[in-house]
């Protein structure tokens, strides 16, 4: 049986790794220099963040090279469904 990954994965993902670093969706959003809305909106699966984004988001929360790679599949996985 094969089962896909749902819409909005990516959102789950970085709203992990913010926690995992003990970050408030504010905290991070002043780290990024982004609005609380538009981290909100990213971790609820309603925007997807850009390829420039997600470099941003692995920098900030000092992903290691697998967790940015994955961050990336991921994203790339929304983007299709999404689509289709």
């Amino acid at each position: 049986m094969n089962i896909k990954p749902a819409i909005g994965q990516l959102g789950n993902k970085i709203r992990e790794l913010r926690e995992a670093k003990g970050l408030s969706q504010r905290e991070f959003a002043e780290k990024m220099d982004y609005s609380t809305d538009m981290i909100s909106n990213w971790e609820r699966g309603k925007n997807i963040p850009s390829k420039s984004s997600i470099d941003r988001i692995a920098d900030t929360l000092e992903c290691s090279l697998k967790e940015h790679e994955n961050l990336v599949a991921v994203r790339v996985t929304d983007i299709l469904k999404k689509k289709g």
